[in-house]
């Protein structure tokens, strides 16, 4: 009886494990009407499994302790449901797999927990075979963003190194906005991107982002000596590439300024050095006034972070122009300058060799700023920079997700937002960055939330560590041992496995009467053969006339025949 316990909550398992890919919102696994999903005929056809496992599984003396006076209080009715067509709560064969992650009588989402409700739903959509972008909305910005904290918190000092790997080739794909490489500070951007097309409060990017930077290990970064290193921590990758966007038009003016072909050759090499030191601190200087000129453009949430930061800077650390926001500027100047791809898409036809070795130079022009004949210009360039927060008010309401109750509501305003990030070629970068995070690890979202797997395992397990490697076969089981999907299917958890089968007895089991006793009449114990404990011999005494007043009315029913 052991082993076919195991064997029925193997199967609940594996069911409950695969169930999030074919929903499309995890309200489903506590309630859904039978037009909207498979989820209903799943529902049903678990929770009759359970319930003749129930008959079949629990210990005798349970059976005989819950069926004492009899069969026929345990059957309210002979029809199976109570709604063919839909289930208003959470399905019993979830509750008796995990009631921590199944809570008995729930609805929706709303009236589960903070930790189990952001988990139940980035499971569902890191389970889809396709990206589900609401679904990902919905899982980063509701219960007070917790799932981005979680994940921010893991990646602001992840090691990664920053490449420069291929533009992903997509229809919208600019290839100076594309990155590519899932590494830690990809999806790190990838989320403040969400969050700032997602998020009107102009603080909220920095109350997520500035605890973590205080944190932080890897400061270093914002000296203006590292303006030339590209492997920066995570955060600091995130903040230059939301800058980006905003210095590329200014760089592709400083493109067409650059002659095709290099200076002609004069009649003394000194003069050569005079000439490029010339052009090289002019178009330094239209970088400088021509940032000036759009720091309107720039994220108010970025200059927002960056202020603060700039408060927790200890006095070793002299950012480029004093100050955290230009050196996130400057930092997306030199990154753009420093990428041929970004030039090319940038010009109005591929840049020539002698363009691109201007414009090197020009790169390391910036890397040596702190030299006093740019201070006026920086000084300039960062006043108008942090004249924006001028006119901020920052006192206004928090938006929050979790305003709004009503399940299709929030459904819709997720849909909306989904739709205003996939408008822009960033913001599809960076759905599907996020969507193909979680596939590889939800285990550490899991263990980081806190909440149990859905078999809870009685083995300890080393901890996970963020994965970015290929996309894992998720619906190919010939690659998976013991696993279904992001579930550990372990052999002594199974059958350690505590099975309330009381609660599933004291249901109403919706079979009928006679269907209940040939279970019963079945089972190992009343078999002439069968070895017993006296506990057993107790409850089978007690069981057997009610099996035996059915196979009098069968006998008599016979005769009246």
């Amino acid at each position: 009886m052991p082993q076919y316990s195991a064997d029925v909550v193997a199967i609940l398992t594996v069911v409950a494990a695969f169930l999030p890919s074919l929903i499309a919102s995890p309200t489903m696994l506590f309630s859904v009407r039978i037009h909207e999903s498979v989820a209903l005929p799943i529902h049903r056809r678990a929770d009759l499994l359970l319930k003749v496992a129930a008959l079949k599984c629990a210990p005798i003396e349970h059976l005989a302790r819950i069926f004492h006076k009899g069969f026929d209080n345990a059957v309210k009715r002979t029809g199976y449901p109570e709604s063919l067509t839909s289930i208003d709560s959470t399905p019993a064969w979830l509750t008796f797999l995990n009631p921590t992650l199944f809570p008995r009588g729930r609805s929706s989402l709303r009236y589960i927990g903070d930790n189990v409700a952001v988990y139940l739903t980035l499971l569902t959509a890191a389970s889809r075979p396709q990206p589900q972008y609401p679904l990902i909305i919905r899982g980063l910005l509701m219960r007070q963003y917790l799932g981005t904290k979680i994940l921010m918190t893991g990646l602001q000092d992840a090691p990664g190194q920053v490449t420069k790997g291929e533009p992903c080739g997509g229809p919208m794909c600019l290839p100076h906005l594309c990155t590519p490489p899932l590494i830690p500070h990809t999806v790190y951007a990838a989320m403040t991107q969400i969050l700032v097309k997602c998020i009107d409060w102009t603080p909220a990017l920095c109350k997520l982002m500035s605890l973590g930077i205080k944190q932080s290990g890897l400061w270093d970064s914002l000296d203006r000596t590292q303006v030339w290193n590209v492997q920066r921590p995570p955060w600091h990758h995130a903040l230059v590439q939301l800058v980006t966007p905003s210095v590329a038009g200014v760089v592709s003016e400083v493109i067409k300024a650059v002659p095709p072909l290099p200076p002609a050759k004069p009649a003394h090499p000194s003069q050569l050095s005079v000439r490029l030191e010339h052009h090289l601190a002019a178009w330094t200087l239209q970088l400088l006034t021509g940032m000036e000129g759009v720091a309107d453009t720039v994220p108010l949430s970025v200059i927002y972070v960056a202020h603060t930061v700039n408060s927790y800077l200890p006095p070793t650390l002299k950012p480029t122009g004093g100050h955290v926001i230009t050196q996130i500027v400057v930092s997306a100047l030199y990154s753009v300058i420093n990428s041929r791809s970004s030039l090319d898409e940038l010009n109005d036809s591929p840049i020539t060799d002698g363009q691109w070795d201007m414009m090197i130079a020009v790169g390391e022009r910036l890397c040596s700023l702190h030299d006093s004949n740019y201070d006026t210009h920086l000084n300039q360039m960062t006043q108008a920079l942090l004249a924006q927060l001028d006119d901020l008010d920052d006192e206004g309401e928090e938006d929050s997700l979790d305003d709004y109750t009503d399940e299709e509501v929030v459904e819709s305003v997720c849909t909306a937002l989904a739709n205003t990030v996939l408008s822009s070629v960033q913001g599809q970068h960076a759905l599907v960055a996020v969507w193909e995070f979680l596939k590889r690890n939800m285990e550490w979202v899991q263990e980081t939330l806190g909440v149990p797997a859905i078999l809870p395992l009685t083995t300890d397990h080393p901890p996970s560590q963020f994965s970015f490697t290929a996309d894992p076969p998720i619906y190919n089981p010939i690659y998976y041992y013991k696993r279904a999907i992001y579930t550990r299917l372990d052999q002594e958890s199974l059958m350690n496995f505590k099975s309330d089968w009381d609660a599933i007895l004291w249901s109403d089991l919706g079979l009928p009467k006679d269907t209940i006793i040939d279970f019963i009449k079945q089972r190992p114990e009343f078999k002439e053969e069968a070895v017993l404990t006296k506990i057993q011999l107790a409850a089978v005494k007690k069981l057997k006339p009610f099996l035996k007043q059915t196979d009098d009315s069968e006998i008599k029913s016979e005769d009246k025949k």
